[in-house]
């Protein structure tokens, strides 16, 4: 996926972000609240993709259906030609709060989602489990009961699906 494809979930969803930080209780409850992407240099410098009211700075990761099936928490570690990559940011102390969620089917809404806590996490990044793509780029891994036993997890939503 390219960056302008990302950009233009993150744009797609922010509206729903946003309203899953509020009625959560995770932005302060201001009255005119403004949220706007972060510019090209925010998102691939400071490590965060969505800000509001210029203030709160929020990482975003929005992933497709199919990967639900693990429903990890994934940050990329290796790029193909060497540049820094998401892990190399957080580990410099860029990034606080972290939007992950896993679109419908129709990819027009979450199914599942969380927002982590990367403070907690921060000084554990680096005990992430490592996989590689195709691409030969990589990503470390966490799935969601290690985030648990960290206090890592600020909110989640899983939808359920009963079988009748």
């Amino acid at each position: 996926m390219t960056s302008g494809e990302i950009r233009q979930e993150e744009y797609k969803f922010k509206s729903q972000i946003f309203g899953i930080l509020k009625r959560n209780n995770i932005l302060l409850p201001y009255i005119n609240w403004n949220i706007e992407l972060s510019s090209e240099y925010e998102d691939c410098k400071l490590s965060y993709d969505m800000k509001f009211n210029g203030m709160i700075e929020l990482s975003v990761r929005i992933r497709k259906n199919e990967y639900l099936k693990y429903r990890d928490f994934t940050i990329r570690s290796k790029s193909k030609n060497g540049y820094e990559c998401e892990i190399d940011k957080l580990m410099k102390g860029m990034g606080k709060i972290y939007f992950y969620g896993w679109m419908n089917k129709a990819e027009t809404a979450f199914d599942d989602w969380i927002v982590v806590n990367i403070n907690a996490i921060r000084s554990h990044l680096m005990d992430g489990e490592f996989r590689s793509n195709t691409d030969n780029t990589g990503f470390l891994f966490y799935p969601i009961e290690w985030l648990r036993k960290h206090n890592a997890i600020i909110a989640e939503y899983q939808l359920k699906i009963l079988d009748l």
